[in-house]
């Protein structure tokens, strides 16, 4: 009976979810397949898979139109990120789901690794989720229904970190869950510095 009825909530979490036009999970796969196959030119990213945004203050529609422009990729992704900017976050494809390359300024690194680890539903301190501290690479999935979670910035553009928009899951400047119905961390894909401009994601060396 407790797995019917659990069976039961997470049915209505998602039928909720995509009646949400500021979710993802609203996606109509097929489209987003053949937007992708077809290599749409949508805000001139034709042959190219990256977006890159001061923050990712963006409605969920642009997101999603922004990344049917691209093919995802399964194997290593070779990126240049010396053109991101502190603040900046560079938006990808990898293994079919969106990828944030986020520059993180100093104030962001100093509020993520004053975050005290025990307190956080999945502890984990800062150091252990980034391999340079003015970089977090994580993917831009809510562990909770898969969502694309959106930056928090303050009226002053200060980023203080994500949140997903279907049911208010919130993660801090290192990707970390603070609150919500989020089970986990933003998940961190493999990945390394092949030197201070170059990221390799797939692999850890």
């Amino acid at each position: 009976m407790d797995k019917d009825k659990k069976s039961s909530q997470v049915e209505s979490q998602q039928q909720e979810c995509e009646k949400n036009s500021l979710c993802c999970c609203s996606i109509d796969r097929r489209s987003f397949l053949q937007g992708a196959a077809a290599g749409l030119t949508i805000y001139g990213l034709a042959a190219t898979s990256e977006v890159i945004v001061e923050n990712l203050d963006l409605s969920q529609a642009d997101i999603r139109t922004a990344l049917q422009t691209v093919i995802s990729s399964s194997g290593d992704l070779d990126l240049d990120i010396s053109t991101i900017a502190e603040g900046q976050t560079l938006v990808k494809m990898w293994q079919g789901k969106p990828l944030f390359i986020h520059h993180r300024t100093p104030d962001e690194i100093l509020r993520a690794q004053a975050t005290p680890s025990p307190s956080l539903r999945e502890p984990e301190d800062d150091s252990h989720r980034v391999k340079n501290a003015a970089w977090l690479v994580v993917q831009g999935v809510c562990p909770h229904l898969g969502c694309i979670p959106k930056e928090v910035t303050t009226p002053e553009g200060t980023i203080t970190g994500w949140i997903c928009p279907c049911h208010g899951s919130r993660f801090d400047e290192s990707g970390r869950v603070l609150n919500g119905p989020a089970p986990h961390n933003l998940a961190i894909p493999p990945y390394f510095f092949a030197s201070t401009s170059r990221l390799i994601v797939g692999r850890d060396s």
